[in-house]
């Protein structure tokens, strides 16, 4: 509900406040594409990593198991890509425009199991830069980072075929 998100968008500015200079954060290179990781479950946080670390371009700056965490790191973190799990309470939608907001050029990647062009269609139109499902190889993913930090938007094409058109 609004007055959730309210509740915690007040406690996050409470946390920025209070972690600012804290030793989670470690300098990236400019040149490396930061990534925020947002999955409630941490085995999968973990799996996601060690696949994203494994192209030197990227660097997983952060992980967060909650809006509340990934609404935290966010702010003073600065990635250029979070990836967001559609599990995580099923928020992961309404989270997104809160996460643009966080600060300029963040762009925003849902990674999800069901191929259900309405949330599909609910998250770009919220603000995400892609989808991808997790029935996908991990080459898709890391194809999809690169390609939305290019500036590109990214679907699927079981996602885009015309009987289940999210555009």
């Amino acid at each position: 509900s609004r007055r959730e998100w309210a509740l915690a968008s007040e406690a996050v500015d409470s946390i920025r406040r209070d972690t600012q200079g804290a030793s989670h954060r470690s300098p990236v290179p400019a040149s490396r594409i930061r990534i925020l990781l947002v999955r409630d479950h941490i085995l999968v946080r973990q799996g996601i990593r060690l696949l994203l670390e494994t192209d030197p371009e990227f660097m997983v700056i952060g992980e967060a198991a909650t809006p509340a965490e990934a609404l935290t790191l966010a702010a003073p973190d600065h990635p250029a890509i979070v990836i967001l799990a559609a599990v995580i309470g099923d928020q992961a939608v309404e989270l997104i425009p809160d996460l643009i907001a966080c600060h300029d050029g963040v762009r925003v990647l849902l990674l999800t199991a069901t191929n259900d062009s309405e949330q599909h269609r609910s998250a770009i139109h919220a603000g995400a830069s892609g989808v991808v499902l997790k029935q996908q190889a991990g080459d898709v993913l890391r194809k999809a980072v690169h390609r939305i930090h290019a500036g590109e938007l990214w679907a699927d094409r079981a996602t885009t075929a015309p009987s289940t058109m999210i555009w």
